[in-house]
């Protein structure tokens, strides 16, 4: 009763186009999901340096000035917590027609500055969503970052590559056995992604990498 009441005065609205959901809808209305469907593309595979990836699945393609790049601004500075969910349901969905042995998701993690600052990090959202439909653990203590890293937004590919250099740390162990999949909103060049695994590589069995999105072209 409380909720529906809430929701009168202050409807939920959608993260892509700003329309009132229905009762049905979570954080994105379906006119805006079909839009976001239709960028879905067949990639070749990223370059992640030396570290070898098992798998890797994106959902979208990300695209400048597109359905897409709307919703993920409201996801990471305006809190829209249900669409990153439903968009991590959609993931986990994709990823589990490609695999069935992954054992644990790590949410590329943010800084604690940039936490307090946004309030929360996007892709522990997401990794919920995801893990609706894997149904395995979420590791968000595993691996920490750096507080002095800074935003790569306007940085070139060799940037983005030396900048993530040495801005993971490890806070737990894992076990060698498991097949982790590590877990973004958006890869473009690929160098946070590679910072992450280079951490883990060696120390688990298999590597796989995952994405809401994926630039079709370099970025920057």
């Amino acid at each position: 009763m409380l909720s529906d009441l809430i929701k009168l005065f202050f409807p939920e609205i959608c993260s892509g186009c700003g329309t009132v959901l229905s009762k049905t809808e979570n954080g994105i209305c379906s006119s805006c999901m079909i839009e976001l469907k239709q960028f879905k593309n067949s990639f070749k595979k990223k370059y992640f340096g030396r570290v070898k990836i098992e798998s890797e699945t994106y959902a979208f393609e990300f695209v400048k000035d597109q359905i897409f790049q709307q919703i993920l601004h409201n996801i990471k500075y305006k809190k829209h917590k249900n669409a990153a969910y439903s968009l991590g349901i959609e993931l986990g969905k994709i990823i589990s027609l490609k695999m069935n042995d992954i054992d644990a998701i790590i949410p590329i993690p943010i800084s604690n500055n940039k936490k307090k600052k946004t309030g929360y990090n996007q892709c522990d959202i997401i990794a919920i969503g995801v893990q609706e439909v894997l149904n395995v653990p979420i590791l968000q203590d595993y691996i920490s970052r750096k507080n002095k890293m800074y935003s790569q937004k306007h940085s070139d590919r060799f940037q983005r590559w030396k900048n993530t250099e040495n801005q993971f740390q490890l806070s737990g162990n894992f076990d060698e056995a498991m097949h982790v999949l590590l877990l973004d909103d958006v890869v473009t060049s690929g160098a946070t992604i590679h910072g992450c695994a280079k951490l883990i590589e060696g120390k688990i069995k298999k590597i796989s990498v995952a994405a809401l999105a994926r630039t079709k072209h370099e970025v920057g």
